[in-house]
């Protein structure tokens, strides 16, 4: 399991690529977008709760959604 700023420094280090998905203790996933850590998914309604990095939120690597990350980049544009 890695901690909040262990995570950040593995991103300033370039140790975590563009479209890696990270999951927490409690099922909320987050993307790295190059430049951020952004909510891929939560069953949480994000109206009334908070998601993102909490303290003592521990994150273990899912997998990587490149593909994800892409579209959306395009849907944006």
């Amino acid at each position: 399991m890695i901690s909040n700023s262990e995570l950040w420094k593995l991103a300033e280090v370039n140790r975590i690529n563009r479209g890696d998905v990270f999951i927490d203790q409690d099922g909320n996933e987050m993307i790295f977008t190059g430049k951020a850590f952004q909510v891929y998914f939560t069953e949480k309604d994000e109206r009334y709760d908070y998601v993102g990095m909490c303290i003592g939120d521990e994150w273990k690597f899912s997998h990587n959604d490149m593909a994800e990350l892409e579209k959306q980049t395009k849907e944006r544009r």
